[in-house]
């Protein structure tokens, strides 16, 4: 639905997504919805020509098109929310299959301030287990999240799932978006939940809504290194008290490594973040291990 005001924009950071780009946007253009809505993709730096079909694609929605260079995948979203005109911004991979509808029912507790952000149902194509994952636990010190395919109404997930993300735009502004020093996808978005709540912004996954994961294997997909110790490292120094931040140099241990990632974590301005954040946010971190169960 074409139109100058959208309530919705759909924010799709990609890099050499091959076809997957071309079969989400089909896909989005049969789906259903009676909102009016506009696309940004922001292409960061691809070199497979995953974009080149944008310029003679027709689909009924406004489609801006955004060219960076490596920013990385939180300043690539980041950079299409600065030009979104919707009231809410759903971010999402350039590899996903949506439903009919599936806007409507993700953004309606967002529309009706009843939270500042929601996310889907995610299955996998060629699952055979036909599972669906409704967010992620956050395990410490290892710093890895874990889907939760257990639902229940009276559960909600740590960390939101990076594949999509429905977020009410002058709430993400408020706490400037996504932090540009995590570097991989699933890191930023347990930061970016943890953050959410500790602002006091209320996050839940819809259950109804399900969307469905399409596997990247194209190249060149390379498996990601291992910064979980750095990831570690910085979310504690953003959020963490002092006693646990204590309790993270333990696990990690002293060393030439640990200092390298001290001195980038400090370089970047994140202690300072850090007394920011302690003196704007309503809970602290305590209140967040309790509330989602967390050990460390």
């Amino acid at each position: 639905m074409t139109t100058d005001q959208p309530i919705v924009s759909i924010i799709i950071a990609v890099r050499n997504e091959g076809m997957n780009l071309l079969t989400t946007l089909e896909s989005l253009k049969v789906s259903k919805t009676a909102l009016p809505y506009e696309i940004i993709i922001v292409d960061d730096g691809s070199i497979d020509s995953c974009c080149e079909f944008l310029f003679g694609y027709r689909i009924p929605a406004p489609v801006h098109y955004i060219r960076t260079s490596n920013v990385g995948p939180a300043e690539a979203r980041n950079r299409g929310a600065e030009m979104a005109k919707g009231r809410v911004g759903i971010f999402c991979t350039g590899h996903l299959y949506f439903e009919d509808y599936w806007i409507e029912q993700l953004i309606a507790p967002i529309l009706a301030r009843d939270v500042s952000c929601t996310s889907p149902g995610i299955s996998r194509f060629k699952d055979e287990t036909g599972q669906v994952g409704y967010g992620r636990l956050l395990c410490l010190p290892d710093f890895t999240m874990k889907w939760i395919y257990d639902w229940s109404p009276s559960y909600e997930a740590a960390v939101l799932p990076w594949e999509c993300i429905a977020v009410e735009l002058e709430s993400f502004r408020g706490v400037q978006g996504f932090d540009r020093g995590f570097r991989e996808e699933s890191a930023i978005t347990a930061e970016f939940s943890l953050r959410m709540r500790l602002f006091g912004c209320h996050c839940r996954i819809e259950p109804a809504v399900h969307l469905l994961l399409v596997e990247r294997t194209v190249f060149p997909y390379i498996p990601p290194a291992d910064h979980s110790g750095y990831h570690l490292l910085r979310m504690a120094v953003l959020h963490f008290n002092e006693e646990r931040l204590l309790r993270t140099w333990g696990a990690l241990g002293r060393n030439e490594v640990s200092a390298g990632w001290e001195s980038e974590i400090m370089k970047s301005g994140a202690f300072l973040d850090r007394e920011r954040y302690k003196a704007t946010r309503r809970f602290d971190d305590n209140w967040f291990f309790e509330r989602y169960d967390i050990e460390f």
